[in-house]
């Protein structure tokens, strides 16, 4: 309670008595000492809430810098994840003429690999290609760029969505912010998805305000 305690408090008196009422009675020195003696017990009350308050800013700044870590490994996993690249040695290469049989032509590699699926056919992918599930021609080699490109794009855009699927909420709201996985999924024809993300994040925000009809943020 408030109060100053019974100089007696020791054998069981539980008196306070109101800080003016100590005034009144108390030497000017005793009085002069309880005022230190409480100063001093406010400052190490402040202290603590100070230390209670640095612990939690510690705690959340931690917590905030372990998301932004995960937000930035997933980026990179996403980026990494639409590089096209050897199976054997890992060198990027991002289009081809012609043939859909490829070699690599990073030193000491010369892998043969499907421009399709990327599988390893050791030193001459011809025989997988003409039976590539994902060849749009069957039994050919050859097809234009632009084919090429819907096969690749459709393996990128089942990959990103199986990944997205495994991020924690945090993570999908942080790169849905960022400009280079939009413009990722822009290319991908999956704008929809970060857009579903954003809908779901201000549908949660309304109903902490009290909102239940989501239809109302349509």
């Amino acid at each position: 309670g408030s109060g100053v305690k019974c100089c007696a408090s020791d054998w069981g008196c539980a008196s306070r008595f109101p800080i003016q009422f100590v005034a009144q009675h108390a030497t000017p020195l005793a009085f002069a000492t309880l005022q230190r003696h409480a100063n001093d017990l406010k400052h190490v009350a402040l202290q603590g809430e100070f230390e209670q308050w640095k612990e939690r800013f510690e705690a959340e700044l931690a917590a905030r810098s372990e998301q932004e870590r995960r937000a930035l490994a997933a980026r990179r996993h996403i980026e990494e994840t639409m590089d096209l690249r050897c199976p054997r040695c890992g060198s990027v290469f991002d289009q081809f003429v012609g043939c859909a049989a490829l070699t690599c032509a990073a030193a000491n590699c010369g892998a043969g690999f499907c421009a399709f699926c990327l599988t390893d056919c050791g030193s001459d992918a011809h025989a997988h290609v003409r039976e590539c599930r994902l060849n749009p021609k069957r039994n050919e080699y050859f097809v234009s760029e632009a084919e090429w490109a819907r096969v690749v794009d459709g393996q990128r855009r089942k990959k990103l969505q199986a990944y997205w699927a495994t991020l924690e909420r945090e993570v999908r709201d942080a790169l849905a912010a960022d400009a280079s996985i939009n413009q990722i999924f822009r290319d991908l024809q999956l704008a929809g998805m970060l857009g579903a993300e954003a809908f779901a994040e201000q549908a949660a925000q309304l109903r902490g305000m009290g909102f239940v009809d989501e239809r109302a943020v349509r």
